[in-house]
């Protein structure tokens, strides 16, 4: 974390589960967690209609 904070890279911190962790993580200048503390990993198409979003077309050269 001190590393990426003397590099001025955005920290993202993965797995996270708890709040304990949360806590930590952000006493450490994490900018942004992920994990099932915010809730289970969830397919693609399901994510897209959560955010109102259609599907990309790959469009060909």
């Amino acid at each position: 974390v001190a590393m990426a904070h003397g590099l001025k890279l955005q920290i993202v911190a993965e797995g996270v589960e708890t709040d304990e962790q949360l806590t930590y993580l952000k006493s450490l200048g994490c900018h942004q967690v992920q994990g099932f503390f915010y809730g289970p990993a969830r397919p693609a198409d399901v994510v897209g209609k959560t955010l109102g979003h259609t599907p990309a077309r790959a469009v060909a050269f």
